[in-house]
């Protein structure tokens, strides 16, 4: 799950790259690769919002009992230990996820823009 998102992002530049005749700034491939990932993260956003909390909170419950559960069988001493606290079920954690999720991944596509980036030719 967490490396799915990089290859769409890295289609969006190529995409970009093709569509301006083979240049691409740093700028535009950064857009193009933040564009891709604003849409990726909106929907799981919106998504995980109205099935947790508006459709269907009793499934809050069965996340937990599911994330207790791999704890309990895994031979990690910090997983059987209640380090990690309970997730939050409220617009406000949602959202500071969706933005760190989106700042995080911006450095992938700041990488991946350095490598595709094509500058075009200075017309005199």
């Amino acid at each position: 799950m967490m490396i799915l998102p990089i290859p769409f992002g890295i289609a969006a530049q190529w995409w970009s790259k093709s569509s301006l005749n083979s240049y691409l700034s740093l700028k535009q491939g950064v857009l193009a690769f933040f564009l891709c990932m604003l849409v990726i993260f909106l929907v799981d956003f919106i998504a995980n919002y109205l099935i947790y909390v508006q459709i269907d909170p009793g499934a809050q419950a069965i996340a937990e009992k599911a994330t207790e559960e791999f704890a309990q069988k895994n031979e990690n001493a910090l997983a059987n230990q209640d380090v990690f606290k309970k997730p939050v079920y409220s617009l406000g954690s949602y959202f500071t996820g969706f933005i760190s999720k989106l700042l995080f991944y911006t450095i992938f596509g700041i990488l991946s823009a350095l490598i595709f980036r094509k500058e075009a030719p200075q017309q005199a």
